[in-house]
């Protein structure tokens, strides 16, 4: 899926301009994401990008040998060979993306964090500078109020504001 359309059918309603947060793996072209982001921008946005990565995107756990494996957006099927140096090549590319990712971001304006989902939540979101989100985190109430766990596990009885 292209970003840009995507981005657009939701801007059709902004009515003034905001703050944008947007969640995506960024596993697209360049210019896919940079066409979608250059949008934002020219709505007025105050954007911030979050780039979340699974551990088994950026370190994936292949066996050496040959591999199978199926684009989940176009369902081609392609087969390569796996070993220490594949590892290592796709590391460095994947290195270089989300390098120009950042920079691109870097040198538009737009707030840019890298999450990689072995890491906490909180850890990640506490850690993050506040300028990057739309409303100033105060660490306690969050933890206190169970806004704040690992995924899949329930809210406490006391977490829902008075």
């Amino acid at each position: 899926m292209e970003l840009a359309p995507a981005l657009a059918e939701h801007l059709r309603s902004l009515r003034r301009p905001g703050k944008a947060i947007l969640i995506s793996d960024f596993l697209m072209a360049a210019a896919s994401y940079q066409q979608g982001l250059n949008l934002l921008r020219a709505f007025n946005l105050d954007i911030a990008v979050i780039q979340v990565l699974t551990r088994q995107e950026v370190d994936p756990p292949f066996s050496n040998g040959s591999l199978r494996v199926v684009d989940s957006e176009t369902n081609a099927e392609i087969g390569f060979q796996w070993d220490a140096a594949a590892r290592q090549d796709y590391q460095a590319k994947l290195a270089q993306h989300n390098s120009q990712i950042r920079s691109f971001c870097h040198q538009s304006g737009i707030h840019y964090s890298l999450y990689v989902t072995d890491r906490e939540l909180d850890d990640f979101i506490f850690a993050t500078p506040a300028r990057h989100w739309a409303f100033q985190i105060d660490h306690g109430i969050f933890k206190s109020r169970g806004f704040v766990r690992p995924f899949g596990t329930a809210a406490p009885d006391n977490s829902i504001p008075d």
